[in-house]
Protein backbone atom coordinates (compact mmCIF):
# COMPACT_ATOMS: atom_id res chain seq x y z
CA UNK A 1 0.00 0.00 0.00
CA UNK A 2 3.03 2.09 1.12
CA UNK A 3 4.55 1.79 -2.56
CA UNK A 4 1.63 2.81 -4.55
CA UNK A 5 1.20 5.39 -2.34
CA UNK A 6 4.81 6.59 -3.21
CA UNK A 7 3.93 6.06 -6.91
CA UNK A 8 1.34 7.75 -6.83
CA UNK A 9 2.99 11.00 -5.37
CA UNK A 10 5.59 11.05 -7.74
CA UNK A 11 3.48 10.58 -11.05
CA UNK A 12 3.17 14.29 -12.69
CA UNK A 13 0.22 15.50 -14.65
CA UNK A 14 0.36 17.56 -17.86
CA UNK A 15 -2.00 19.90 -19.69
CA UNK A 16 -0.73 20.18 -23.13
CA UNK A 17 -2.14 21.98 -25.98
CA UNK A 18 -1.70 20.33 -29.62
CA UNK A 19 -2.06 22.11 -33.13
CA UNK A 20 -4.21 20.33 -35.17
CA UNK A 21 -3.47 20.39 -39.56
CA UNK A 22 -6.48 22.66 -39.61
CA UNK A 23 -4.64 25.28 -37.38
CA UNK A 24 -6.76 24.79 -34.51
CA UNK A 25 -5.75 24.04 -30.98
CA UNK A 26 -6.58 20.98 -28.67
CA UNK A 27 -6.82 21.42 -24.96
CA UNK A 28 -5.98 17.91 -23.22
CA UNK A 29 -4.43 16.11 -19.98
CA UNK A 30 -2.59 13.32 -19.17
CA UNK A 31 -0.13 11.66 -16.88
CA UNK A 32 1.98 10.20 -19.78
CA UNK A 33 2.62 13.13 -22.39
CA UNK A 34 4.77 10.81 -24.53
CA UNK A 35 2.33 8.13 -24.53
CA UNK A 36 -0.59 10.50 -25.32
CA UNK A 37 0.98 12.49 -28.25
CA UNK A 38 1.66 9.06 -29.88
CA UNK A 39 -1.47 8.05 -29.60
CA UNK A 40 -2.70 11.73 -30.89
CA UNK A 41 -0.71 10.92 -33.89
CA UNK A 42 -1.52 7.45 -34.92
CA UNK A 43 -4.97 8.85 -34.89
CA UNK A 44 -6.84 5.47 -33.76
CA UNK A 45 -9.72 4.85 -31.42
CA UNK A 46 -7.48 5.76 -28.08
CA UNK A 47 -6.70 9.05 -29.66
CA UNK A 48 -9.48 11.87 -28.99
CA UNK A 49 -11.80 12.33 -31.33
CA UNK A 50 -11.41 15.86 -32.70
CA UNK A 51 -7.73 15.14 -33.38
CA UNK A 52 -8.48 12.12 -35.12
CA UNK A 53 -10.14 13.64 -37.87
CA UNK A 54 -7.70 16.65 -37.77
CA UNK A 55 -4.18 15.20 -37.43
CA UNK A 56 -1.31 14.99 -38.02
CA UNK A 57 -1.05 17.30 -34.83
CA UNK A 58 1.91 18.89 -33.08
CA UNK A 59 2.76 19.58 -29.28
CA UNK A 60 2.66 23.87 -28.85
CA UNK A 61 2.27 23.40 -25.22
CA UNK A 62 2.60 21.60 -22.11
CA UNK A 63 2.56 22.13 -18.18
CA UNK A 64 2.88 20.14 -15.13
CA UNK A 65 1.20 19.74 -12.13
CA UNK A 66 1.24 17.76 -8.49
CA UNK A 67 -2.32 16.38 -8.41
CA UNK A 68 -4.89 15.30 -10.98
CA UNK A 69 -7.25 18.09 -9.29
CA UNK A 70 -4.69 20.79 -10.10
CA UNK A 71 -3.72 19.21 -13.43
CA UNK A 72 -8.26 18.99 -14.28
CA UNK A 73 -9.08 22.48 -13.36
CA UNK A 74 -6.54 23.91 -15.13
CA UNK A 75 -7.54 22.05 -18.39
CA UNK A 76 -11.33 23.02 -18.01
CA UNK A 77 -10.26 26.33 -17.02
CA UNK A 78 -8.09 26.72 -20.60
CA UNK A 79 -10.57 25.12 -22.38
CA UNK A 80 -13.21 28.15 -21.39
CA UNK A 81 -10.54 30.73 -23.23
CA UNK A 82 -10.82 32.45 -26.85
CA UNK A 83 -8.19 31.31 -29.08
CA UNK A 84 -6.69 34.30 -29.24
CA UNK A 85 -5.51 33.88 -25.67
CA UNK A 86 -4.77 30.43 -26.38
CA UNK A 87 -2.41 31.58 -28.77
CA UNK A 88 -0.89 34.08 -25.97
CA UNK A 89 -0.02 31.09 -24.28
CA UNK A 90 1.37 28.87 -27.06
CA UNK A 91 3.40 31.62 -27.66
CA UNK A 92 5.12 31.67 -24.27
CA UNK A 93 5.83 28.12 -24.14
CA UNK A 94 9.39 27.30 -24.30
CA UNK A 95 10.87 24.13 -23.98
CA UNK A 96 13.90 23.09 -21.54
CA UNK A 97 16.08 23.26 -24.29
CA UNK A 98 14.78 25.40 -26.83
CA UNK A 99 18.16 28.15 -26.13
CA UNK A 100 20.25 25.74 -27.79
CA UNK A 101 17.58 24.97 -30.57
CA UNK A 102 16.82 28.52 -31.51
CA UNK A 103 19.80 31.00 -32.25
CA UNK A 104 19.09 34.16 -34.11
CA UNK A 105 22.02 34.19 -36.18
CA UNK A 106 21.00 37.93 -37.17
CA UNK A 107 20.05 39.17 -33.74
CA UNK A 108 23.37 41.81 -32.77
CA UNK A 109 25.44 41.27 -29.92
CA UNK A 110 24.27 42.94 -26.66
CA UNK A 111 27.11 45.10 -25.05
CA UNK A 112 26.92 46.03 -21.65
CA UNK A 113 26.04 49.25 -20.30
CA UNK A 114 28.29 50.54 -17.98
CA UNK A 115 26.77 52.52 -15.00
CA UNK A 116 28.60 56.31 -13.71
CA UNK A 117 29.87 56.00 -10.17
CA UNK A 118 29.04 58.72 -8.14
Amino acid sequence: MQDMKARAKKTAYYVYLLRCRDNTLYCGMTNDLKRRLAEHSAGKTKSARYTRTRGPVKLVHAETHETLALAMKRERHIKTWKKEKKEKLVRSFRPRHAKSLSVNRNAKPRTKVKQKVG
